[in-house]
């Protein structure tokens, strides 16, 4: 999270929201304290878990959406659902450099360095300046999302891997 301290000398108001509930108590403690620490308390929002029908309106209020995963077993695995909710958004989107995110997106999102700060802030950055200069990447993201990752284009693949 020390990312936004960069972020926050070359762009002007920025706002992170936090939205969900933290995997550990010990991890919630460590992210307020460094918000307290580094009086973030103004930059950086938490918002605990909300219904997923309140998703789509907290996304809306944002311009870019930043996916900061670390490398993980899981994370060389399996896409977050995030990843399309943020799409389907019209979000510019930062997201770490990992293989399962750029089976789906390639070129319309920025990527990041997993776990390197200078390389997320840097991105978060472009992105920002995306949304003022250039809507490119969210037309190809809301393409994506109407002709490709959704039920009715994947309803008949899906069905036929339960029916075999």
């Amino acid at each position: 999270m020390i990312f936004i301290l960069i972020v926050k000398v070359k762009l002007n108001n920025p706002l992170l929201s936090l939205v969900g509930s933290f995997r550990t108590k010990t991890f919630e403690s460590h992210i307020k304290k460094l918000i307290a620490d580094f009086d973030l308390s103004d930059t950086v929002q938490i918002i605990n878990q909300v219904p997923y029908s309140k998703i789509r309106d907290i996304l809306g209020e944002h311009s870019v959406g930043v996916i900061p995963l670390r490398r993980t077993p899981m994370t060389r695995k399996n896409t977050p659902t995030k990843l399309f909710e943020m799409m389907a958004a019209d979000l510019e989107i930062v997201a770490s450099d990992l293989l399962p995110m750029r089976q789906f997106v390639n070129h319309s999102i920025h990527w990041s360095i997993p776990e390197n700060i200078l390389s997320i802030s840097d991105a978060i950055i472009k992105a920002s300046t995306s949304v003022l200069n250039d809507l490119s990447n969210v037309q190809e993201n809301q393409r994506l999302i109407k002709k490709e990752f959704n039920w009715e284009s994947k309803k008949e693949h899906y069905v036929s891997i339960f029916k075999d």
